[in-house]
């Protein structure tokens, strides 16, 4: 889920995301997957800004299976344009858009190429924030282009702790190889 985070002009950030799944699919979609059933997925994300509302950042995810096998991902490549935000600090309306474009291998995707579009709305008040997040992703590879498969990520945080926030939930349909849609809930650091 993205919010109204965005390094400013000359401003470097590293973020570490770390999700493991302790009950879920542990059979492959396709040959080479790893399912996420007992795994850990760790990505660190570097990100520099650009200036006038524009950062961009790299990912570069790896996971373990269920074994403890380590498995690298590739990279992804990001920017991010949030024309509309509030001054540091200040309580108010974000909007913006995400492009990411990724090189990933069999662990995380059928696809090798890859390229995902995030639009993002929302409002943060003072210890809280609500976000949406339509998401549309496509596989670039040949076999793999066509429809998109549309997502929609929702949160909706309060600072409870100074620092931790209940509350984000993924719809998601799609045009290829998934069905039907799928409903998450997890609790997330409220970061800014």
């Amino acid at each position: 889920m993205y919010t109204d985070d965005l390094d400013q002009k000359g401003e470097s950030g590293v973020e570490i995301h770390v999700n493991t799944t302790p009950s879920g699919r542990s059979t492959p979609n396709y040959a080479g997957d790893v399912p996420p059933y007992h795994g850990v997925r760790f990505t660190p994300e570097f990100s520099w800004g650009l200036g006038h509302g524009f950062d961009w950042g790299l990912y570069l995810p790896s996971t373990t299976d269920g074994d403890g096998h380590y498995h690298f991902g590739g990279a992804k490549l990001r920017v991010k344009w949030l024309p509309i935000r509030a001054a540091e600090g200040e309580s108010g309306w974000y909007a913006g858009i995400n492009n990411e474009l990724s090189n990933l291998n069999k662990a995380f995707s059928d696809s090798r190429w890859n390229d995902e579009v995030r639009i993002m709305g929302g409002y943060r008040g003072a210890g809280w924030l609500v976000g949406l997040n339509p998401i549309l992703e496509w596989g670039l590879s040949p076999g793999f282009r066509g429809s998109p498969d549309v997502t929609l990520a929702f949160k909706a945080v309060h600072d409870l702790f100074h620092g931790f926030a209940l509350g984000s939930s993924t719809i998601r349909t799609s045009g290829r190889s998934r069905t039907g849609f799928r409903a998450t809930s997890r609790t997330a650091p409220c970061t800014r």
